[in-house]
This record gives structure tokens, sequence and C-alpha cells, in this order.
């Protein structure tokens, strides 16, 4: 049915408050809107029990826009359509009707954002891979469904059906971000008005597992296995030693893997005693000071550096640069070392441990750390080592030798004087009263 129609005046509304005249479902054409007097509504139609709004716009005639709520769902009395109609025609007004066109099926558009993000470099290469993979899954559970048919019954619907297939709660909060990336994009080309499906969503709860603290040993013994030689006294791993020095550098920077591999030795500042790290996690600008540790892992690796290269970790390769990964090596290693949990990330955690334990602030280990929250996630996360490193410290605190001082043996420990107290009755009022 052509949507080129012609405008017929009409009585304007009445003070009366209007109700929904109900609309056969079997209804074929547009039919104009009454308001409870059985009077029509100017610019307000009806086809199938749904409200649009005639306007006129410039270049293109009169036009029907579906009318839709804040939420962006179909408005369902005649109340709503007309608060609906008058936001459409006050945005006609400051110039920001969104785009009309056909609107476009939500697999047509997956390919669009996939292809724009990747284009634009938005997004790095692995962000863009998992998301590929996940909007892959959503275009063919939504098929041709058009952008703004998309509602949150489709969304919970989609994770009810992640959970059945046994996904945990994370994987399904992650598809649920994707998609609202997906349609904020579809937002900014102007395809929505109101509000998207996912804004509100209220996340599945899922609370991290507590990773295991790795030592300064056993983040040691992965590097003297990957150094291992053969009996002909060839690397027993390819690339063993690059990736005994990248476990030394990341343990003493906390620098991400990704981070690590794409430092170069010009990015090292030997007066300023800094580590300017690139290729960081939101691309920010990240400075680590050098520690005692760390100048001397860096002056070890740089005694045997590629005299013409810039790589602190060049590729075996006869491709310039530093080495891409070193994951394949790193896990046949941990394999070996006896250590297959570790991952790289351990040694992240490793140094934000050690400097809340050497008693950094916790500003100072988020500023090395890249986070830009002044320290509340190293408080949360690292907060218990410093409270047993303060409760260590404070057993050192002498007050004078004035020899009144208790033997160790004599000391009550403080979880038992506690109980004692606990135990003892306060006096009541009536026993300290003067008599």
């Amino acid at each position: 049915m052509s949507e080129q129609i012609a405008f017929h005046e009409s009585t304007a509304v009445q003070s009366a408050a209007p109700v929904l005249t109900v609309v056969p479902k079997n209804a074929a054409g547009f039919i104009k809107a009454r308001d409870s007097l059985g009077l029509e509504v100017k610019g307000l139609w009806q086809r199938n029990g749904r409200f649009y709004c005639q306007l006129s716009i410039p270049g293109k005639g009169c036009r029907r826009l579906p009318l839709r709520d804040k939420s962006n769902q179909p408005v369902e009395t005649v109340v709503q359509a007309l608060e609906a109609m008058h936001e459409l025609r006050k945005m006609k007004r400051q110039g920001e009707l969104p785009a009309l066109m056909h609107n476009s099926q939500f697999d047509k558009h997956v390919l669009q954002y996939l292809s724009f993000i990747e284009t634009t470099g938005r997004k790095k290469p692995k962000t863009i891979v998992q998301e590929r993979s996940v909007l892959k899954r959503w275009a063919k559970y939504l098929a041709g469904t058009r952008l703004t048919q998309i509602t949150r019954r489709h969304i919970n619907d989609y994770v009810l059906q992640r959970k059945k297939a046994g996904v945990g709660n994370r994987t399904a909060n992650y598809d649920v971000l994707a998609l609202s990336n997906c349609l904020k994009f579809a937002k900014d080309e102007g395809w929505f008005s109101g509000n998207l499906p996912t804004e509100g969503y209220k996340r599945l709860k899922y609370v991290a597992p507590k990773r295991p603290l790795f030592t300064k040993e056993q983040l040691e013994h992965i590097c003297q296995v990957a150094t291992k030689k053969n009996a002909d006294g060839t690397p027993k791993y390819r690339n063993g030693e690059l990736l005994a020095v990248a476990i030394r550098f990341m343990r003493t920077t906390g620098a991400r893997v990704t981070s690590a591999l794409s430092t170069r030795w010009a990015d090292v500042d030997w007066q300023q005693r800094q580590v300017h790290l690139r290729n960081t996690k939101y691309d920010k600008n990240v400075v680590v000071d050098f520690s005692d540790g760390l100048e001397a892992v860096l002056k070890e690796m740089y005694a045997r550096r590629l005299l013409d290269s810039d790589c602190m970790f060049p590729a075996v390769s006869d491709k310039a640069g530093n080495i891409g990964s070193l994951r394949g090596t790193f896990e046949k290693v941990r394999e070996e070392a006896g250590l297959p949990n570790l991952h790289f990330h351990d040694t992240r955690h490793f140094f934000a441990s050690a400097c809340v334990a050497s008693g950094v602030d916790f500003m100072t280990i988020s500023r090395w750390l890249g986070h830009g929250d002044g320290g509340m996630l190293v408080g949360r996360v690292y907060g218990h080592i410093s409270n047993e490193h303060a409760q260590r410290a404070a057993k050192k605190v002498t007050f004078g030798n004035d020899g009144n001082q208790p033997k160790a043996a004599e000391r009550v420990s403080a979880m038992d004087f506690a109980g004692a107290l606990a135990t003892t009755s306060a006096p009541s009022p009536t026993a300290t009263k003067c008599v």
C-alpha cells in the first residue's frame, strides 16, 4: 500500500480524556484515530491496532510514521499516541527527526557495524573477532527481525536459550553487551529515537573466581624450564629464552602480555628511570617507574639485545619487529613445569600484590597498572594483603626497653584477650550507684 496520502482536516482534540477505540486486527488499511467523543484526531492514524503520525517530510512528501514510547515500544492508547506524536513533531521542528528509510533488518545491520569498526580501527582486532562471533549468533536468532522491532523479550528469550545450552553468566552478559554495542551504532545512525531495548538490562550475577597467587619462586621455575637445552646444547623450546625474559619483564612492570611484547627500547627512559608501555588497554598512557628488580631485568635484557634492533622481544623469524605471540611456547612450558593453571595475567597479579606488600600506596600502584579509579580496584582486590602486611609490621613496634615488657610466652594473644572481654559482663547501673 502506498504511503502517499492526502491530508483531511478534522476537529481538534477536546479537553476530555481520550480513550482507545478498539480496531479489528484484520483491518487492512489505515483509519483515522478517534477520541472518546468519536471525533477524528488530526494527523493520527491506526492500522492493525497500532498508531501512526502523519507528517510532511521535505523532499519526501507525506509519511505515516509509527509511534513509539521512550522505551521504543509501540504505544497502546490514544493518550500515549498524542504524547509520542507531540515529541515527533518537536523533533521535526528541531531538525532531529530520525532517518526516514526502510527499517534495516538486524542481520544486515550487523554486517555494516562490523565493517565500520574494522575499517575505522575503532576497536582492536581481538575485540572485533569476539563481537563478530557473538553477533553472528544474534543474527541467526533474530533472523529477519527489523531493528526497531527488537524488544526486551527477544533478549530475555535469547539469554534463556544460551543458559539452557550451558553457557555461564559471564558469557551471557557479554552476548548482551555485544548486542548493545551494535544497537548503539544503529541509534547513532538515526534508526532509533528512544531508548534501546538493551538499556536498563539487569546483568546476570557473576562472581569472578579467586585466582591463586603465584610466588616469585614459581615464576622463576617457569623461566628455568623455558630455557632448558637438549643434549646437543640446542634450546628445547624455540622461543624459550624470549618467554623467560617476557615473564620477568611482566612480573616487574605489571604489563599485560600484548603490551609487554609491543615495548621497544625507545620506550625505556634510562635518565628518568621509567618505562612507557604501548598498546595498552583502552590505549592509555601507562608509565612504570623503575624498581630495583625492574632495573636489573632491563639491564640484563639490554646486555643481550640485538645491536641493530630496537625490539625488546625480537622475533626468531626473518620478519622485522617484536614477536607476535608466545602463547604456544608458554602452554608447553607450564605443563612441563607442573603449573597448568598459570596464565600470563598472573604475572600482573604478582606485581600488584608485591607492590602492596612493599607498602606502596594504592594510587601509585593503580597508575602503574593503568587503572583510572585512583586505586579503588587495587584496594578492593589486594586490600587484605595490605592489612596482613600492617599486622606483621605492628609486631615489630617497640616502645623502649623498660624491662617491663612480657616475654613472648607470657603474652596473651589479641584473640584470647578479646574473648575474655566478651565473656565479662558489664556492671549494671544499680551496682555502681552510690548509696
